[in-house]
């Protein structure tokens, strides 16, 4: 009897783990609310070169921004790979849903519709990890960390 709670408690353990694709950055930056992309599992995020990655995510700030400048970088072999955006899609402004602009509203959440070309340019990637945060003026706004296939 012992094992099988031992078994179901390690099941529950795995299960809640595994269930979200992104995490916080773990450097104190804020993470969202949450955030969705029909490209990602439970586990990670899969995406094709010359392809677009879709998503959305929520976060709510306590002060208000003038520009969210939009950041992926991928990690290989732990060296930071800045993936870049296509001209006019640097500034999360311009996605952000529901009729919300920049200077966004303070303590409001706020939803971006992510929308993220990915390059030819870009390498192939095997579960790379891949930092995705939104910026005003060099500081982070928010955060997330997925692990990443890019094909």
């Amino acid at each position: 009897m012992m094992k099988l709670i031992v078994a179901l408690t390690l099941l529950l353990a795995v299960t809640n783990v595994s269930g979200n694709f992104w995490r916080d950055c773990g450097d104190g930056t804020p993470a969202p609310n949450w955030v969705t992309s029909p490209f990602c599992d439970a586990v990670r995020c899969t995406v094709t070169r010359g392809g677009t990655l879709l998503g959305q995510a929520q976060h709510t700030s306590p002060r208000s921004y003038s520009q969210l400048i939009i950041r992926f970088t991928a990690f290989v072999l732990g060296i930071p790979v800045v993936i870049p955006n296509t001209p006019g899609n640097e500034n999360a402004c311009t996605q952000l849903a529901d009729g919300v602009t920049c200077p966004t509203p303070a303590n409001t959440p706020i939803v971006w519709n992510i929308n993220l070309p990915i390059p030819t340019t870009v390498p192939a990637l095997n579960n790379a990890p891949v930092r995705i945060e939104l910026s005003e003026g060099g500081t982070s706004v928010v955060c997330a960390m997925v692990t990443a296939i890019i094909l």
